[in-house]
């Protein structure tokens, strides 16, 4: 499924919010003090990895949801992982994979609609931006990324090497895998492991 939004830069859109929710602070400040306070507010944005506060609008499939910052709206995909929508979208020329992913969703119906039963539109969510993606906290620590893993919708990338998520995703989907939990227990991943290799 291909979303046509526009979208902003996830460094910009960080200033921007930071920027605007400040401004009734500073302004009884002095332009110095403002200018000061600008300058460490932007340097701590772009250099530190903290979570930030955005608003889920819609939630487009298990790994895409629309997010709004401030005034902006930002498409988030999760982070690190290759979902079962990636495999299906990539797979035009593996009428195999696509066969048994349509399979799987006429098998399992509410499978498709897992993070729009897990997720609360108009809620507030911590996410992070990472290598144009989004590591969103969708039940305290846990990431939305290490769920879809261990419910079988998603697949780690070959190629993650994130030293904080790598080894909590690899337990997340090891779990599923020993269930047969999602699409290990289909023949999904046998089917769509060429895509999987191609969505690095």
């Amino acid at each position: 499924m291909k979303i046509k939004e526009k979208t902003i830069p996830a460094n910009i859109l960080s200033i921007s919010f930071n920027l605007k929710s400040f401004i009734s602070f500073l302004q009884p400040q002095s332009k110095h003090s403002i200018i000061a306070y600008i300058f460490i507010l932007c340097f701590s944005v772009l250099s530190a990895k903290e979570p930030t506060l955005a608003i889920l609008k819609n939630v487009y499939t298990n790994n895409i949801q629309k997010f709004s910052i401030g005034n902006y709206n930002y498409i988030c995909k999760a982070y690190g992982i290759v979902s079962i929508e990636d495999l299906y979208n990539t797979s035009i020329e593996n009428p195999m994979c696509r066969k048994s992913i349509v399979e799987f969703f006429e098998r399992y119906p509410l499978e498709e609609y897992f993070s729009a039963n897990l997720l609360y539109t108009g809620q507030m969510y911590h996410i992070e931006f990472r290598d144009m993606e989004c590591i969103l906290h969708a039940k305290g620590i846990k990431t939305l990324s290490e769920i879809l893993l261990y419910e079988g919708l998603a697949l780690k990338k070959v190629n993650f090497r994130d030293e904080i998520y790598r080894e909590r995703f690899i337990t997340a989907q090891d779990n599923a895998r020993k269930r047969k939990k999602g699409l290990w227990g289909t023949t999904v991943y046998k089917n769509c492991f060429p895509e999987l290799t191609r969505n690095q």
